[in-house]
């Protein structure tokens, strides 16, 4: 008997801390001695196994670290998408303004007039979606403020297709940012938005496209 308390007690000295179930030398303290002296090898083996189980706190720590870092990184490019989203429905409104009021065209004044209903929709939904998360979205045009410069000062046909042209070239991109966005967002809400948006785009894409060759096709635009 003094041999086997003398190996149980050396394994819990040996072995302090404290495992996820319970420690070493509580679990030996708990087992018969008698029965310990019979079965001493398994009571090793068991031993050996209860202390496999003790887990570092910094593995927990290091996935709690990096959970935090990738959750940070998602909402910051959902951040950056709605901020997008919101100037460039705000940009394209403003152009349509400008092309009712300066175009000679129907179909141009028409076209237009459908692209500021329906970017105000877009801007309107993402509006809701933003205030639910407690967001704010911008105000201003921010960089495509530049466009809207250049586009007040063009005039009839020139006026016409520079508008046209800018309008197929930033749907293009337009499009492509909410396929993407849509694969790789974890916000379903989001998701839903970018989804349910997408069939207008490609509609305003393809008729803006239409429209741009009844005015000499991209090649006439670029030559301004």
């Amino acid at each position: 008997m003094g041999r086997a308390r003398a190996h149980r007690d050396e394994i819990a000295r040996r072995f302090p801390q404290k495992s996820n179930f319970t420690s070493a030398k509580a679990t030996l303290r708990a087992v018969p001695m008698w029965w310990c002296m019979k079965h001493k090898m398994l009571v090793t083996t068991i031993t050996t196994a209860l202390l496999t189980f003790t887990v570092n706190p910094a593995l927990f720590a290091a996935d709690d670290a990096k959970t935090e870092s990738t959750t940070a990184a998602e909402a910051t490019a959902d951040a950056h998408f709605m901020d997008h989203v919101t100037r460039g429905g705000l940009t394209e409104i403003k152009a349509a303004e400008i092309a009712q009021d300066k175009t000679k065209r129907d179909d141009v004044k028409e076209f237009a007039k459908s692209m500021a209903r329906d970017h105000a929709d877009v801007n309107k939904n993402l509006k809701a979606l933003a205030d639910r998360m407690n967001m704010k979205l911008p105000e201003d045009l921010g960089e495509h403020q530049a466009f809207i410069d250049g586009l007040k000062a063009k005039t009839d046909a020139d006026f016409d297709r520079t508008y046209v042209a800018a309008t197929v070239l930033s749907h293009e991109k337009c499009v492509d940012m909410f396929e993407k966005f849509s694969s790789a967002t974890k916000n379903a809400d989001l998701k839903a938005f970018a989804d349910n948006t997408l069939p207008g785009l490609r509609t305003h894409l393809t008729n803006s496209r239409a429209l741009l060759a009844t005015l000499g096709g991209a090649k006439a635009a670029a030559a301004q």
